[in-house]
């Protein structure tokens, strides 16, 4: 919680895209930590593989460290941030066409 603490009020990607949060790189691709996991345990779907753009985890950083600044357990914010940020942010086009 240290490095959210640390960023700025209001997160750049190159805050936030860096050796601080990569969590691991394979064959050209990165992973990137963001705040913005946890289980809803009584949803009724489930959506697996879905990656949050760019736009939701700068929302997101920038959510958790507000969170941390008001005092909220660090156990707390992942699932308040879900709450604040369901669908927030622009949303990415279709990367494919259909004809």
């Amino acid at each position: 919680m240290e490095r959210i603490r640390s960023l700025p009020a209001v997160p750049k990607d190159s805050d936030v895209l860096n050796d601080r949060f990569l969590l691991g790189c394979e064959g050209g691709l990165e992973a990137f930590y963001a705040p913005l996991h946890g289980v809803t345990a009584d949803a009724r779907i489930v959506i697996v593989g879905l990656t949050p753009g760019l736009s939701q985890v700068l929302l997101a950083f920038r959510g958790a460290k507000t969170l941390l600044t008001e005092g909220c357990r660090p156990p707390e914010i992942p699932g308040e941030i879900r709450r604040q940020m369901a669908f927030a942010g622009t949303m990415r086009r279709p990367t494919c066409r259909t004809s």
